[in-house]
Formats: C-alpha cells, structure tokens, sequence
C-alpha cells in the first residue's frame, strides 16, 4: 500500500521541477528545499530548540506555525497577499499566451486555496482535463503551490502548442510555471519575515520593547535622587512613541540611565573613602 508521499511522486513532473529551480539563486533553492521537507525556521520548529519562542503562528496566533501553515494561514494580510502574488502569476499565465482554459484552471486552483478542488473547476470539462484534475488533486494544492505541476497539466500544455504550432516551448512554459508557483509561496515567507522582523512592529521586536518599557519603568521607580545636574534631564523620556517607533531613543535614553547611576556609585563610593580616617 502506497502512502500518500509515494502516491505522489510519479505523478508530478520533476525534469521540470528541477529545470526550473537551476534557474534561480542558489539561495532560493534552498528556501524551496526547506519549505518542502518542512525545515524552514518556523515558530513550530525553533521552539523546540528555543524557550523563548513560541510556537503559534505571528499572524493568526491560534495554529501552531509549519511550513504548510505559512501558506494556509487565513490572516486577513496573509490571503490578501496570497491573491495579489497570484495575480503576477496570471499576468505570466497570459503574457506568455498560455492556453484560455488551462489558464483559467491554474490561477482559480491557487485562488481556491486549497478548499477548491481541481476536479470542482474540471467536472464539466474534456475526458483529459478531468483526468488532470484528479491527477493534480492527488498531488494537493500545497505541493502546486510549491511548484510541483504534474505531468497531465504539462501535456495540457504541449497538446495546444502542438496544435497551434507557438508559443513557449513545453519545457521552458513548464519550468518557468514551477518557479512562478513558488514565488507565490516564497512572497507569504516575505509577508512573515516582515511582520515577525519589522524593527518598529515586528513580533520579535515587539517582544523587545515590551522588555525594554519594563526595564525603564523599573529605572523611573529607582528615582533620580543624588543625580548631578547634567543627568537631571534622564528624567523624561516619552514611552508613548514605543509602539511606533523601533525603540533606539528609548534604548539609549536606558543605556545612559544606567551609566548615570554607576557614575553615581562611583562617585559616591569616592566620597565615603575621602571622609575615612587616615
């Protein structure tokens, strides 16, 4: 009994597959590797090696964060770029003349989502296209949208260039849709990174300045007593700008609070030793 990985892979076109990979960046291929076997540095996978984090999704924060959910993520921001990503593939789909209904079959597929099956969008079609949508299906909408296009789609493709002897070749139309599929995927990789990275209102730098507001309303509880007159001004500083900004005032306003109060010690400790006995 074949599992559901095995069921797969004969299915999908893999000479193009690969085609179209050695024709980007060496680090976007390996971006691809790691979204397909699900390595990616997901909140998932680095809260298993890091306490710190966790493992729910920065957008959605109730599905634990894989490399599917990535994808799958329902976030209002997450799916509105998903549709515009999917957009520049059906620009692609039409300036390269790309068949009317195969066109039409490839850009509602990436729309649906993965709640929209290709048989859903062929039923009514010719005996090929529909044994291509359950060929396809077979596959799933995570792995197309990874850019794995069976063999079926791509002979879809070569039977109408056969026919109306123009257009890209079979192997150029179908490397270049792997890539095409996989840059969607890789542009809600962008839309995280942004929203976990963000200086101003990322996840992980919003987790700093919640930090940082602690440790400066811990150093305005200490007080400003025994301060020479050249730090009085330490004693504002604005914390309602922190939610918009990327903190760096607010950070060196602390650094310089805390070297005022070792200068303090110091020079305190000086004091004492001066009073001393000889």
């Amino acid at each position: 009994m074949l599992n559901e990985n095995e069921r797969q892979f004969d299915l999908i076109a893999w000479e193009f597959v690969s085609q179209g990979l050695k024709s980007t960046p060496r680090l976007f291929q390996m971006w691809a590797c790691k979204q397909v076997w699900d390595i990616a540095a997901t909140n998932s996978l680095r809260s298993k090696w890091d306490g710190t984090v966790e493992k729910w999704c920065p957008s959605c924060k109730r599905m634990k964060e894989t490399a599917s959910h990535v994808l799958h993520c329902n976030e209002v921001g997450r799916v509105d770029t998903l549709q515009a990503t999917i957009g520049f593939l059906d620009d692609w789909l039409e300036e390269v003349e790309t068949e009317a209904t195969l066109h039409r079959c490839i850009v509602q597929f990436a729309r649906g989502r993965g709640y929209t099956s290709m048989g859903m969008i062929c039923w009514n079609m010719s005996e090929k296209y529909v044994r291509m949508a359950e060929v396809q299906d077979t596959i799933g909408w995570t792995r197309f949208m990874e850019g794995t296009v069976s063999r079926h789609l791509v002979c879809l493709y070569a039977d109408h260039r056969t026919l109306v002897g123009e257009g890209l070749s079979t192997e150029a139309w179908a490397s270049q849709l792997t890539v095409r599929l996989l840059e969607v995927m890789h542009g809600q990789w962008i839309y995280r990174n942004i929203q976990v990275h963000d200086e101003a209102c990322g996840t992980i730098r919003t987790l700093e300045k919640e930090q940082l507001q602690a440790d400066i309303e811990g150093q305005m509880e200490l007080g400003f007593e025994g301060f020479v007159e050249m730090d009085r001004s330490l004693e504002t500083v604005s914390l309602e700008d922190l939610e918009s900004s990327n903190g760096d005032l607010q950070e060196y306003w602390l650094l310089a609070m805390r070297a005022a109060r070792v200068a303090k010690e110091l020079a305190a400790g000086t004091a004492a030793a001066d009073t001393l006995p000889d």
